[in-house]
């Protein structure tokens, strides 16, 4: 499944290392989920289910940050750390049910929103930036990430999602001095 979000960050570099930094995020990332799909067939008949869960989330994470080739035009910044994860709202769940017995098909879909009991979600992330540097105060960026949750989403009182994904973004910064 596709997300997709927006996020703001900042990053404080040591003055004794300034390649090395932490970096903090605040960010919104809509349309989270998964998607099921299990397929049974027998002699004469199949059936194909496919679940589809989506969610909102508040993301605070907290990375360090090492970037090689800092000021130049070309900077890499390799980034790791936790972040907690705020479920916001209702989540949608899809399910899709195909069946095909003895030459009759028939479709049924199922749609509902159900009450995110998880406050809290903990989880780490590790990736890499690609910063294009155009002025000493402005970049290009780009971003690869992997994202793990230690916890499950639980919705209903049952555990029924661990978020493990990549995301891919691009965006702009803009450096104080």
């Amino acid at each position: 499944m596709a997300c997709g979000g927006f996020a703001f960050w900042g990053n404080y570099s040591f003055p004794s290392i300034p390649a090395l930094g932490i970096q903090g995020e605040l960010g919104f990332l809509f349309n989270n989920g998964t998607e099921i799909t299990a397929e049974s067939k027998t002699t004469g008949a199949s059936i194909k289910v496919t679940d589809k869960l989506s969610y909102t989330t508040l993301e605070l994470p907290i990375l360090m940050t090492y970037t090689v080739n800092k000021g130049g035009f070309f900077e890499f910044i390799p980034h790791g750390g936790f972040y907690l994860s705020f479920p916001i709202g209702k989540c949608k769940q899809e399910i899709d049910t195909e069946v095909k017995a003895f030459g009759s098909s028939g479709k049924d879909s199922e749609t509902t929103k159900d009450k995110i009991d998880s406050s809290v979600i903990v989880g780490m992330a590790i990736g890499t930036d690609f910063a294009f540097n155009f002025s000493k105060t402005s970049a290009l960026m780009l971003n690869m990430r992997y994202m793990y949750d230690f916890n499950e989403l639980k919705v209903d009182g049952d555990e029924i999602a661990r978020r493990s994904a990549f995301l891919f973004s691009a965006g702009y910064r803009y450096t104080l001095h």
